[in-house]
């Protein structure tokens, strides 16, 4: 039986202990970062600060974290080896399974034997197998699929938790239940492909909400024709229209400082050119998923704010004017009923 074990190594007086480690998932590599971190901090706050109470009060928050789906897909993903061939393997492995999965789908970019496979596991239909969850990361981000939450509390961070906090507290199984448990966050899913006949998902049609702040109306195909940003009740609204406009500015402002940011970082790692968008093509670079993962936020807010222009451009305005002082030239009416159009300048 392997060693497993984590304790204070003291080796001179007058220096701090260190944290020896062997076994335990701080060290372990087919963990995901988010085991690896939740772990970490709760053994030195054990161990190093004698703060049995704080440990648990910060594995709590991760927890409500998880099941909120408050983290980075860089934190949640898994690496295992990919050491021999697929028909060698005794029984089904998830990441094998992926590699042939993502051999069908381009030869050129599936993994070789002898390197390690990052995956994810993602949600899916009752009975699925937790071999067909597994999932590449880049297709994860690239295509909308919600990662599954229970999967990563129960088979990766609960035993773990356990085995830590048994001999300091009395009930462990406390950390995955209670008022912070209660709350859970939900990820629409894409729908993908085309609906099958006979299916009630045939007879959906998609309509995207109202860009206004708070208002979650849908906007039907008819009110498209005057404007595909907002509802009927927010064309009436300058206010409402206004607010919806600087949200999406403000979004948009965000998530391009965010991009922007990781990229200079991710090119500082890597000793590459800050003046290109180049990405490495280690699939274990954590600062990698981070840049796809703000560059998919940012074409999301892009869809977005351009939907909102297109919106003011058929109700014959311009964003810009819409959000002018009343004295400022170009102003526009505070009200519009989709019927006739306000002209941009008084006597026009």
């Amino acid at each position: 039986r392997s060693k497993r074990y984590a304790g204070l190594k003291y080796l001179d007086p007058n220096v701090p202990p260190k944290m020896d480690a062997t076994g335990v998932e701080t060290v372990r590599r087919d963990n995901c970062e988010f085991v690896r971190t939740t772990m970490t901090i709760a053994l030195d706050m054990i161990l190093k600060e004698s703060n049995v109470q704080g440990a648990i009060d910060y594995v709590k928050h991760r927890v409500s974290s998880l099941l909120q789906n408050k983290l980075d897909l860089s934190q949640m993903i898994i690496t295992k080896g990919y050491t021999k061939k697929a028909e060698d393997y005794d029984s089904k492995q998830g990441h094998i399974e992926l590699a042939m999965k993502m051999k069908k789908r381009d030869p050129l970019t599936a993994p070789n034997v002898g390197e390690r496979r990052p995956f994810g596991s993602i949600e899916g239909p009752k009975g699925m197998s937790m071999c067909e969850r597994c999932e590449d990361p880049l297709y994860v981000l690239e295509n909308g699929i919600p990662i599954d939450n229970q999967y990563y509390l129960t088979n990766q961070l609960k035993e773990p938790l356990k085995r830590l906090f048994s001999p300091v507290m009395k009930n462990p199984d406390s950390l995955f239940n209670g008022d912070h448990t209660m709350k859970i966050g939900t990820t629409a899913k894409k729908m993908g492909g085309a609906a099958k006949a006979g299916s009630l998902m045939s007879f959906v049609q998609k309509s995207e909400p109202c860009l206004s702040p708070g208002c979650r109306i849908p906007v039907t195909s008819k009110d498209e024709k005057v404007c595909r940003a907002f509802c009927k009740e927010c064309r009436n609204n300058m206010g409402s229209m206004q607010a919806g406009y600087l949200s999406l500015l403000t979004q948009m402002n965000d998530v391009a400082d965010r991009r922007a940011r990781l990229m200079v970082a991710h090119n500082r790692v890597h000793h590459l050119s800050s003046h290109h968008d180049n990405l490495c093509t280690s699939r274990e670079c954590k600062v990698f998923f981070m840049c796809k993962k703000a560059e998919v936020d940012h074409k999301a807010v892009s869809e977005k704010f351009d939907r909102c222009l297109e919106g003011f451009r058929q109700l014959g305005m311009s964003a810009q004017g819409a959000i002018a002082p009343p004295d400022a030239p170009g102003d526009i009416s505070q009200t519009y009923d989709g019927t006739t159009k306000t002209d941009a300048h008084d006597g026009a």
